[in-house]
């Protein structure tokens, strides 16, 4: 039976929006900031003459002029703060909302960026073909199948309380590496959903026969324990390490433009930071990073892309 995934041990996602300087440090945004997904992998060439592209929300509030944001306040008005934009006509985006003093869209603008700006080339455009569709981790369960399938094991400790149980035993754990869950059908029936219908995931950094036992004797749903990357707690602390870091000048020296915007998390199933910031300028970041924090520890991305149109 095909299955899908749901990730319940949400990887932390952490969101900072401030002006670009080199003694900016990272201010949280609104309240219920929302994410925008990394629109490209690639790192931008030092040239200033070269164009870039980007597809996101643009946000014009009065009195201080439209910006391109890599994360928005759920708010109305909604609200941000990012890479200031010049050139920007509205008469060029009929599809833009409007509320009080602020006017918005989500749309492709390309244009040049000095490090200060992005100077539109060309009216904004409501899609981007270009666009690649976030693609969720493969999160199916690592533990093969048991002889007779997927099937509660006690029906007493089978319920939503012994799984809460469970979850603070391996929070408690300094060996705690993740927790998610492996959906069992397709289109589980809400009215219905509960342990038996999906697998429970927990990974550890060894010691796996104990955690194992533990697990088993505190909860009776079909259970899969394995062998993680890193402890969660220790990439929490790495996590917040490296926001420290790419709002440093070093990092701005090494082409990272963090101040206009950016977004992280950590994930449990590679043991990686994944920051995407608004733009990275020459080929000397990924470089930078692995030296601070060890080769493929940061996986870096940037909002503006290079063009290819």
């Amino acid at each position: 039976m095909k299955r899908t995934t749901l990730l319940v041990a949400c990887l932390a996602l952490v969101v900072a929006a401030c002006g670009e300087s080199a003694s900016t440090a990272p201010t949280t945004a609104g309240a219920s900031p929302s994410a925008t997904t990394p629109s490209s992998t690639t790192t931008l060439p030092s040239d200033p003459d070269l164009r870039y592209v980007a597809f996101g929300t643009v946000l014009d509030k009065a009195g201080v002029g439209p910006h391109l944001c890599t994360a928005v306040a759920d708010s109305l008005p909604p609200q941000c703060s990012g890479l200031p934009i010049v050139g920007l006509d509205w008469n060029d985006v009929p599809w833009a909302e409007q509320a009080g003093d602020t006017t918005w869209a989500t749309a492709r603008v390309a244009g040049t960026f000095d490090g200060t700006a992005l100077v539109l080339t060309e009216p904004p455009a409501q899609d981007d073909p270009d666009r690649v569709p976030y693609q969720p981790p493969d999160v199916t369960s690592p533990c093969p199948e048991p002889d007779g399938g997927w099937v509660v094991t006690d029906a007493t400790t089978a319920t939503d309380e012994a799984f809460e149980q469970a979850r603070r035993y391996a929070g408690d754990q300094p060996g705690f590496a993740g927790l998610w869950v492996d959906n069992l059908d397709d289109s589980p029936d809400e009215s219905t959903y509960g342990p038996a219908s999906y697998v429970a995931n927990f990974s550890f950094i060894g010691d796996l026969d104990l955690h194992r036992a533990a697990l088993s004797d505190i909860y009776g749903g079909p259970l899969c324990v394995s062998e993680g990357v890193r402890p969660l707690a220790e990439l929490s602390e790495l996590q917040d390490e490296v926001f420290d870091a790419i709002f440093t000048p070093a990092a701005k020296d090494a082409g990272i433009h963090a101040g206009f915007g950016a977004s992280g998390s950590s994930n449990q199933f590679t043991g990686r930071i994944e920051v995407s910031v608004m733009a990275v300028t020459g080929d000397a970041a990924q470089a930078w990073l692995d030296v601070q924090f060890g080769p493929g520890t940061v996986a870096l991305t940037s909002f503006l892309r290079p063009a290819t149109r």
